[in-house]
C-alpha cells in the first residue's frame, strides 16, 4: 500500500495527547497553556455553536478525547450554553492573552 499526502486527514484520535505534566501558567508564554488550549480546541472545533457544555463533552467523548480534555470540559456547568469557542476559552480560563 502506498502512502499519499492527499490521503491524510486531520483525525482527533490521531493527534497526540498533550504532555502537560506541570501546572498550566496564566499567560500564553507558557507552552503548556498553549498546548492544552490547542488540544481542547481539537475537540471543541468539532461541535456546532451555539453549544452547551454537555454537547461539547459528548462530542469530545465520541471522538476519543484524552482525559486532560475530558476533565476540563467536565468542569464546565453542563447546561451552560456557549455562543462561540472563545466563550469556552474564557470559561476555562484559557483565553488567549497575547498575540504573537
Amino acid at each position: 500500500m502506498t502512502h499519499n499526502d492527499s490521503d491524510q486527514r486531520t483525525d482527533p484520535e490521531l493527534v497526540p495527547s498533550p504532555t502537560v505534566d506541570a501546572p498550566v501558567g496564566e499567560t500564553d508564554a507558557d507552552p503548556a497553556r498553549r498546548e492544552l488550549r490547542a488540544e481542547i480546541g481539537t475537540y471543541v472545533s468539532l461541535a456546532s455553536f451555539p453549544a452547551t457544555a454537555q454537547t461539547l463533552l459528548s462530542v469530545a467523548e465520541d471522538h476519543g478525547a484524552p482525559d486532560v480534555v475530558m476533565a476540563r470540559l467536565r468542569a464546565l456547568d453542563a447546561g451552560r450554553e456557549f455562543g462561540t469557542p472563545r466563550d469556552v476559552w474564557i470559561a476555562l480560563d484559557l483565553e488567549a492573552t497575547e498575540r504573537f
